[in-house]
């Protein structure tokens, strides 16, 4: 009997887990709820469950939110490692001499992933049919490990928990620009200092980027802009530069396109404007999982 009733706890124990790291995560039952697709009671039962199992109180109800206990953040850090951990094997063995298949969540800034991610997920999708994606663009940083992220995709390769691991993809150079129409209209610049006096398209993520640095012989300078337009979307930033509305200082992978149809041109071509390096961190246990490998593999081979 008692054998019995230890079985059935080990089935049930890794999807009580599941649903604690993503109430956790999310911050919510409801949302929790429908990342699980099942109905909200369900959430709180199992949560109650876990807590009765463990015979300690895990998170802490408001409501307003959703904060783990003292107790309660041990243990998701635990249960995380033990998810990874299970998840991991389940989809090396599922590859097993056969297709790759799963499903991938990956999360990164809307530049990163409209101007990088997504022109290769065509051809991914192509190579790995059976694997389903879900992208998740934002510039606010989800913290890892997490149970609803296999892969973020950063510029910086800051590590948040000593579990985690990051490979470097590419090195994108900053480059300044305008359109053909703006230059006919406001002139070539001769100068970084000609920049003041011209119309700039400046990026905003919680201040205005509008001091633009810039290198000589390693030693860091800045100019400073006028902001004839502020946007929180690089690729707004990029249309209204085609459109003629000012200059912009964007990312080489971002205008590739436009730089070939003469949509947009290069100012100023022998400044150095800096680079962005961009990264894949994962947790270090998924780094054999064919599907994380597989992404990987793909982005650093552009």
């Amino acid at each position: 009997m008692i054998s019995s009733q230890v079985e059935i706890m080990d089935k049930e124990i890794f999807y009580l887990m599941r649903v604690y790291c993503t109430v956790v995560e999310l911050r919510s039952f409801s949302a929790a709820a429908d990342e699980l697709g099942v109905q909200a009671p369900a959430i709180s039962k199992a949560i109650a469950k876990l807590e009765s199992m463990l015979g300690k109180r895990l998170l802490n109800r408001s409501t307003r939110s959703v904060e783990m206990s003292e107790v309660g953040s041990y243990f998701y850090k635990q249960a995380i490692e033990h998810l990874t951990t299970l998840n991991s094997t389940l989809e090396v063995v599922e590859s097993w001499n056969s297709a790759v298949k799963g499903s991938l969540k990956v999360t990164a800034t809307p530049a990163v992933g409209e101007g990088f991610i997504s022109k290769v997920i065509a051809e991914f999708h192509q190579s790995y049919p059976y694997v389903a994606i879900e992208l998740l663009f934002t510039n606010e940083i989800i913290k890892l490990p997490s149970q609803n992220i296999d892969i973020a995709i950063r510029s910086s390769n800051k590590l948040e928990n000593s579990c985690l691991r990051s490979k470097q993809l590419i090195s994108a150079k900053r480059m300044v620009l305008a359109s053909p129409s703006y230059i006919e209209k406001h002139g070539v610049l001769n100068n970084v200092d000609d920049i003041s006096r011209h119309q700039c398209l400046n990026f905003k993520h919680k201040k205005v980027l509008n001091l633009w640095p810039y290198f000589i012989k390693n030693q860091q300078f800045e100019v400073i802009t006028n902001d004839t337009l502020v946007c929180n979307n690089y690729a707004s930033l990029r249309d209204m530069c085609i459109q003629g509305v000012g200059i912009a200082r964007l990312f080489q992978y971002q205008v590739m396109d436009e730089l070939a149809n003469g949509k947009l041109i290069q100012l100023l071509p022998k400044t150095n404007w800096g680079e962005q390096t961009i990264h894949a961190i994962y947790h270090e246990k998924m780094a054999d999982a064919p599907k994380v490998k597989a992404f990987v593999d793909l982005l650093q081979n552009i």
